[in-house]
């Protein structure tokens, strides 16, 4: 059984980095959650693919891990999907 966070309140964090628009404002719970009320809430409809990059930060070795959590019809949706954000970021999209 899955939670619905449609109706999920959005927090003081989430409203201070949509409103600056600055992705430094943003935490990884927080931007996770504005994503679940949007599918859940049918902002988004009919989301097919999703790949979740993060970074952790290790404090044993003072180094990071990057990893991934990728859903999609296939690979090659997953990349294209990957290569269009990448172009987003790039231009400030």
């Amino acid at each position: 059984m899955s939670d619905d966070f449609a109706e999920h309140p959005e927090s003081l964090t989430e409203h201070k980095a949509r409103k600056t628009e600055l992705a430094i404002h943003w935490t990884p719970r927080d931007a996770l959650i504005a994503a679940l009320r949007a599918i859940d809430s049918g902002e988004y409809q009919n989301v097919d693919t999703m790949v979740l990059c993060f970074r952790e930060n290790d404090p044993k070795d003072d180094g990071t891990r990057t990893r991934f959590i990728n859903c999609g019809p296939d690979i090659q949706t997953s990349i294209g999907t990957i290569e269009i954000v990448k172009q987003q970021l790039y231009n400030g999209v």
